[in-house]
């Protein structure tokens, strides 16, 4: 351990280099800080070396690690293209992501929050740039400036843009399906009111049309509602039924009236004939007179007398 790079880093003050495993085959993360003496402050006991794997950091980000412990509550990873790693000064991936399971301290990164964190002007960023793979992502960054030497590191986060935009593409699908459904709902109700008022018009014209030809006992049929249209079909029939009894009633005076016409004729002539049958008597009679030897005898003697006056 005194030889490697860790232990002679270390030596005088924290530092945080990377080194290949025993064999060669994983990353390991050393952490060296030199150990004084509490009762001699000026004398070093030691260099402390703790080692790290690039593969549980990556786990701790992912969220695996936390399952690992027994969570079943914990989220692992971001959707299906979401991952955060963490990026030292240099640009070089120090944990690995699902895309890049073997990225730690092998993938440079020089995207946009790698240049805006350790620029002239450190800032952390949040927005859409391209990552590492030259893929549009949306994503956040944090940095931590440790004191330590190597301890620079930069927190990023990304998700793929499509995925992260999703759930706005699925909201706006059953947007627009509940609008068109909603907008056919509409039409429907529309076309029923609008024929649930104009049927019954529609009846009461006809009814109209059949009273002005002389039906007069036409009623309006089918319609039992409660409001203005129920009120003028119920108002409607009422008036046919009041027209149909006024017109028999006038027909039964019409009868009756004629039946009186009648008898008064038959009277009329009656009495008629009653006067006449006097006035044949008394006309006969003085036919009679005037024929007979009374009224002769009286013309003579008249004329007699006339003569000697």
């Amino acid at each position: 351990m005194s030889k490697t790079p860790s232990y002679r880093l270390g030596k005088d003050h924290t530092y945080i280099t990377a080194e290949c495993a025993e064999g060669g085959n994983f990353l390991e993360l050393h952490v060296a800080t030199p150990v004084w003496s509490l009762s001699d402050p000026i004398k070093k006991l030691g260099v402390l070396v703790n080692c790290y794997s690039a593969g549980v950091l990556s786990r701790v980000l992912s969220g695996d690690y936390v399952l690992d412990l027994g969570a079943i509550t914990q989220c692992v990873g971001i959707g299906k293209t979401g991952h955060t790693y963490l990026v030292n000064k240099e640009g070089t991936m120090i944990t690995s992501t699902p895309l890049e399971p073997n990225g730690a301290f092998r993938q440079k990164v020089n995207t946009y929050p790698v240049q805006m964190g350790f620029g002239a002007n450190p800032q952390e960023v949040q927005g859409a740039w391209k990552d590492y793979r030259d893929a549009p992502v949306f994503g956040a960054s944090m940095r931590f400036p440790f004191p330590a030497p190597g301890m620079d590191w930069i927190l990023i986060t990304e998700q793929h843009q499509t995925e992260a935009l999703l759930p706005l593409s699925i909201l706006r699908r059953r947007f627009i399906q509940t609008g068109t459904v909603s907008l056919v709902l509409v039409i429907l109700l529309a076309c029923l009111t609008a024929k649930a008022i104009t049927d019954p018009i529609a009846a009461i014209t006809k009814a109209t049309r059949e009273i002005s030809a002389g039906h007069f006992s036409t009623n309006v049929e089918g319609i039992h509602r409660k409001d203005e249209i129920g009120i003028l079909a119920q108002s409607f029939n009422s008036m046919s039924r009041d027209l149909t009894s006024a017109i028999s009633e006038i027909t039964q005076k019409n009868e009756d009236l004629g039946k009186a016409n009648d008898s008064l004729r038959r009277m009329t002539r009656f009495v008629s004939h009653e006067i006449r049958n006097p006035l044949s008597v008394i006309d006969a009679h003085l036919a009679m007179l005037l024929d007979g030897p009374v009224w002769r005898t009286h013309a003579r003697a008249g004329k007699e007398s006339t003569h000697c006056t």
